[in-house]
């Protein structure tokens, strides 16, 4: 959790293996007092003996950095050597696989009148289509004036106000299956000093 929203990234060793998750319009805003509480989670289909090792995820937010390690210890030895073409044959590289949500806040909060970039980074394969529902259960339409939703699973809401507060909910799915996270909108009142 953080102000400004963090930003997270996963390595492998020292290796980074994921670009720096963020949320990243959010410095056109200036004066902007969010607070988000941030989830990331490494997907890794098909796990090989390769994998083994230890991942580290980092969040940064201002000055500030954190980290937490862990180690992954793979049971299975087949598949050690498989070269690219072994791979395919066994339809590892290239198949199907389930959508899975990789980075989103929890908890958002913002100033009333500000207009608030609620991430929801995915991966799957096919791509997957993404989906916002609303705190009144209804699915969220880019309209080009309240709301926006980019090819990435952005939803950009403009000039929130009291009536944007609660859960939303981003709904990633393909062919394979789908996945679903939520963000809670909180608009706050500007602080007068």
């Amino acid at each position: 959790m953080g102000s400004p929203p963090p930003t997270i990234q996963w390595f492998k060793r020292n290796q980074r293996i994921t670009e720096n998750e963020s949320f990243e319009d959010n410095n056109l805003i200036t004066g902007s007092l969010s607070l988000a509480k941030v989830s990331s989670r490494l997907v890794i289909n098909y796990v090989l003996p390769r994998h083994q090792d230890i991942y580290r995820c980092v969040a940064e937010s201002g000055s500030k950095v954190i980290s937490a390690a862990s180690k992954l210890i793979v049971t299975n030895k087949e598949g050690r050597e498989m070269n690219l073409t072994q791979l395919i044959n066994a339809k590892i590289l290239g198949a199907h696989h389930l959508p899975r949500v990789t980075f989103w806040a929890s908890t958002y909060m913002d100033v009333i009148g500000n207009d608030v970039i609620l991430p929801c980074k995915f991966v799957g394969n096919p791509k997957p289509l993404v989906i916002w529902i609303d705190p009144y259960s209804k699915v969220i339409e880019s309209d080009g004036e309240k709301y926006s939703v980019s090819q990435d699973g952005e939803l950009k809401i403009r000039s929130i106000s009291w009536s944007d507060m609660g859960p939303y909910t981003c709904v990633v799915e393909n062919s394979a299956g789908e996945d679903s996270v939520e963000t809670f909108l909180y608009p706050m009142q500007e602080s007068t000093k």
